[in-house]
This record gives structure tokens, C-alpha cells and sequence, in this order.
């Protein structure tokens, strides 16, 4: 499933985090009630690992997707310098997800403002339609792949505070080496 393509999930998702709900899915590694330090998507082939400050909310997570937010918002422990802002990751088969992603990235709802190439992440940052109200309408979204697998991850800020500027990519990055590392850890290990 897809962020962009299922905006009103995603906006159900925001809210459950920013209001600390909690339940268990799958394989994931508790930080604290509602709050995960990682979790395990696309049938135990991606760890997903979150930025240093951030949680996974245990509520949104799906074998497909995850939201992301600062760990005090999830009823985590709060780290000092961790900014405001939800992350969502979506991860979907390489060989099904070309289109669908391809098509996310170029879609008539959005503007795309600038694209780079950042170690192995395409980055776009657009201007369009956040899943809630509260968010600002420009965002930063990220593609790479993992074995085998497509991870989609888009950073929404919270509307009315300074912006993230380069640090909202830079979060992604984080989130994608992160990943990668704890992936080749859990694969390692098996």
C-alpha cells in the first residue's frame, strides 16, 4: 500500500500516532507501549529502523507500511534535537512496485519542486496535498531499494513552524541507511 495513493489511511495513521494508540503485529522491537525501535515489513525481508529520535507507532504498521514520529509522541522516551515531523514507509515487490511508484512520483496532485540522487535514495521534494490539514503542503518523498523490495518514504512537517529545510532529506537518508543496515544485520544473522 502506498502513502500517496491512500491518503485517508495515511491521515487515520497520523492521527492514531500523534495520539499514542498501541497493539502488536508482527516481529518489531518494543522502545516502549505504542513505540517500536524497529519493525520487520514485506514478509521479514526489510528491518525497517527509524531516524535517531523516532518511533514506528505499533498501530499503523502493516507487513506494507509503517508511520514514523518522534518517540514522545508515541508514548516513547523524548530525544533532545529530534524535530517535529511524521515519516511514512511503504514498501511493495520490486517487480510489482515500478509502476505504482512511478506513478506516485508524477502524479496530476502534485508539483515536483526539485529531484536528486543521494547515495542509493532518489529524493523529490513536491508540493501538493498532505494526508492532514495540520501539515505543510510541501514534502520531501524517497525511493530506494532493498532486497528486492521498493521503500517509498515521505517526511510531512507540521504546518506553522520553522521548516526542517535539508534536514527533512537528510532524515530520509538516515531512515534509508538505517534500514539497510539493520536488514543486512537480519539477514546475516539467519
Amino acid at each position: 500500500m502506498t502513502t500517496w495513493s491512500f491518503k485517508s489511511l495515511t491521515a487515520g495513521a497520523v492521527c492514531l500516532a500523534l495520539a499514542g494508540c498501541a497493539t502488536v503485529p508482527t516481529e518489531e522491537t518494543p522502545a516502549t507501549d505504542g513505540a517500536l525501535s524497529s519493525a520487520v515489513l514485506a514478509r521479514g525481508t526489510v528491518a525497517l529502523a527509524p531516524p535517531e529520535g523516532y518511533c514506528i507507532d505499533q498501530e499503523s504498521l502493516s507487513d506494507t507500511f509503517a508511520l514514523m514520529a518522534r518517540c514522545g509522541s508515541l508514548g516513547g522516551t523524548t530525544q533532545f534535537g529530534a524535530p517535529v515531523a511524521v515519516i511514512t514507509a511503504a514498501v511493495a515487490n520490486q517487480t510489482v512496485a515500478a509502476s505504482i511508484f512511478g506513478r506516485a512520483f508524477a502524479n496530476d496532485s502534485e508539483t515536483i519542486l526539485s529531484r536528486r540522487q543521494a547515495e542509493s535514495i532518489t529524493l523529490t521534494h513536491v508540493k501538493g496535498t498532505p494526508p492532514s490539514p495540520g501539515m505543510r503542503d510541501v514534502y520531501w518523498r524517497g525511493i530506494s531499494q532493498i532486497d528486492g523490495q521498493l521503500l517509498g518514504l515521505t517526511i510531512y512537517e507540521a504546518k506553522g513552524g520553522a521548516s526542517l529545510g535539508e534536514q527533512a532529506p537528510d532524515l530520509l537518508r538516515q531512515t534509508l541507511r538505517r534500514t539497510k543496515e539493520r536488514t543486512a544485520a537480519r539477514t546475516a544473522a539467519n
